[in-house]
């Protein structure tokens, strides 16, 4: 993971720089969902070659939860992991990575065991990662079982979109409909979302369109989104933070 982590960094630092993400430049969200989450069998996410398409799960935490007004999220669990001892090294090293799916629920205060489960976290065999070294890692049910059952215990919420389809803009799915999220979060009926933050810099607004297959009417807004941070970990508002209810179709 070592080549992949420190690219969440140069995420950051394009961002604040006002440049388009790397992910959606190259296609990797797309390519990233049919090599990791469609594919059939399934399988690790570590097992993908392209260290671009395995980052995507990693900048898709970030986008959601800067978009429900967690910003520093990634620094919170930086933060904890830094402080405890680690779970493993050389070829255990990858029990880090249950450490890694524990705290992000803890932190964020969700269920995101499907989120992880789609992107092959608890994809359990052997296999060889050549990732600045040669490791041969094994993931077993136990280590899966135990990191399922924690997160049950805790009885965390899941989240209400699907953060596997987020991306940093508006993306055309089937017939033109917006793939479900691009950015923002979804509210019940009757009750207003909560859209704040995006990686991008700049006062130029940002497309956001919400679609629910199920019925809840299409919202489409044009709002300049609040800057993350800077290259020096600044934050820096270009605009308001927008709230908008969501509605079925047919109601008033």
């Amino acid at each position: 993971m070592t080549e992949v982590s420190c690219n969440l960094f140069s995420m950051y630092t394009v961002g604040g720089m006002g440049n388009e993400s790397r992910l959606k430049a190259q296609g990797n969200y797309a390519s990233a969902r049919k090599n990791i989450v469609e594919r059939e069998p399934k399988g690790s996410y570590l097992a993908c070659p392209d260290v671009f398409d395995r980052l995507v799960p990693f900048w898709q935490l970030h986008l959601y939860f800067s978009c429900n007004g967690r910003p520093d999220f990634y620094a919170d669990v930086m933060e904890r992991m830094r402080r405890r001892p680690d779970a493993g090294t050389g070829n255990d090293s990858v029990r880090n990575q249950f450490e890694f799916v524990k705290l992000c629920c803890d932190m964020g205060q969700l269920d995101l065991t499907d989120f992880f489960d789609k992107w092959g976290f608890f994809w359990v065999g052997t296999l060889t990662v050549d990732d600045y070294g040669k490791f041969n890692i094994t993931i077993t049910q136990e280590m899966v079982d135990e990191t399922r059952s924690y997160i049950a215990k805790k009885r965390y919420q899941k989240p209400s979109a699907d953060l596997t389809q987020i991306e940093e803009e508006r993306s055309a799915g089937p017939q033109g409909r917006p793939r479900f999220p691009t950015q923002g979060a979804i509210a019940p009926a009757g009750e207003s979302a909560h859209v704040r933050g995006s990686h991008r810099a700049g006062p130029h607004p940002v497309g956001l369109r919400v679609a629910d297959e199920l019925g809840l009417e299409e919202i489409e807004l044009q709002v300049p989104l609040q800057l993350l941070a800077d290259v020096s970990c600044q934050a820096d508002a270009h605009g308001p933070v927008h709230d908008f209810g969501v509605r079925h179709r047919g109601s008033a």
